[in-house]
């Protein structure tokens, strides 16, 4: 979500613990500038799968699922939306997890739990920040993009002028040349006269 908008980040959270579900919709409300909406593992792929799905900015998901594996939601979104930052929140005793899931790219941070409101909001608000980079340099891709065809296209025209109007120079000069031949052979019969 931009930071210019007036609609608030759509964080959508995957993970089957009602308790951390409560927990982190808590916190989460709490600081009531976001749109914080709990999701299981099987309806954020079914809604993923859906012609124009809608995609959140932030999708924080649980290591321990039942339905679906985290590696499988992540890469779904990051497939659907590149922009939207993945999270993934484990248990502090499951570092390594972390280091594989980090090493593999299949997330942008990670929270462990147990975890205080204020972690959680940090963690949020740096992956916004990034959120909203990676979508500005896609815009801005975008417009290059679009200017170097608009350019391009000049250029095309401008070439294509140059050549016409080279061609019309060449044909005045030819004229002119004619002329002046023209009259150097005028010239000449006035001259053979007078003498």
């Amino acid at each position: 979500m931009d930071q210019g908008s007036s609609q608030k980040p759509t964080i959508f959270f995957i993970e089957e613990d009602e308790r951390l579900q409560k927990l982190v919709k808590e916190y989460l409300a709490a600081e009531g500038s976001y749109d914080a909406r709990l999701e299981t593992p099987a309806g954020f792929l079914r809604k993923m799968n859906d012609k124009s799905p809608f995609l959140p900015d932030i999708l924080i998901c649980g290591f321990h699922l039942k339905e679906a594996r985290y590696e499988d939601i992540f890469d779904k979104a990051r497939e659907l939306s590149p922009a939207t930052q993945r999270i993934l929140m484990v248990s502090s005793e499951e570092f390594e997890t972390t280091i594989d899931a980090v090493n593999q790219s299949k997330i942008n941070g990670c929270l462990y739990y147990p975890f205080k409101q204020e972690e959680l909001v940090r963690q949020v608000e740096e992956s916004l920040k990034q959120c909203n980079l990676v979508r500005n340099r896609e815009r801005l891709r975008q417009v290059k993009e679009r200017q170097n065809k608009k350019m391009y296209k000049m250029a095309l025209k401008l070439k294509e002028k140059d050549r016409v109007y080279s061609e019309k120079i060449r044909e005045k000069q030819d004229e002119l040349d004619r002329l002046r031949g023209s009259k150097t052979d005028v010239e000449s019969v006035e001259e053979y006269i007078t003498h």
